[in-house]
């Protein structure tokens, strides 16, 4: 059986460098490199694809290094690079009210959650976002607690606080 061809890239940002897995029209992952669950991550996009890894520019990742630039320089704060979603229907509800979110709006777990008709899964969508395999683009990190505290981000807390402020033009708590 082949293996599917799947490809990594490296992309230098103000807050660490991150990878990315891609092919010429999909995203598949961006992480930051020191994530703790970087490689466990990585293992389970080229299971679920039964793909194998090589490190080649595609042209989602040339679009992909181009916007988080622009991103970062604030000169766009919504991203086009066509993502792959790969996780459970719940993570995938998650996910897209995420993306469904402009810059500077900020979400609590439990907003999500009524969102999605069940106040009572909080914990759920903490879950659904922490899986969240496509960092920046799926602003997981827009995600406080109800208190108000910024809650957990799987790239480190003062990474959310950067983000956060970056976007901060227009903070607003829904």
């Amino acid at each position: 059986m082949r293996l599917m061809r799947l490809f990594t890239n490296y992309i230098d940002t103000p807050i660490g460098k991150m990878v990315s897995i891609s092919d010429d029209s999909y995203l598949y992952l961006l992480q930051f490199t020191d994530s703790k669950k970087l490689d466990l991550r990585i293992q389970q996009v080229c299971k679920f694809y039964k793909a194998e890894l090589v490190e080649q520019p595609t042209a989602v990742y040339l679009t992909l290094k181009k916007q988080l630039t622009a991103y970062f320089l604030k000169e766009i704060d919504t991203f086009s690079v066509p993502l792959v979603l790969n996780g459970t229907s719940f993570q995938k509800q998650v996910w897209n009210i995420l993306q469904s979110t402009h810059s500077g709006e900020l979400l609590t777990y439990k907003k999500i959650a009524e969102l999605l008709g069940s106040s009572g899964k909080s914990q759920a969508v903490g879950n659904a976002n922490g899986a969240n395999k496509i960092a920046i683009i799926i602003p997981c990190h827009r995600v406080i607690n109800a208190s108000g505290s910024l809650g957990g981000y799987a790239g480190g807390l003062s990474r959310k606080m950067f983000l956060l402020s970056l976007e901060s033009k227009n903070v607003t708590l829904f």
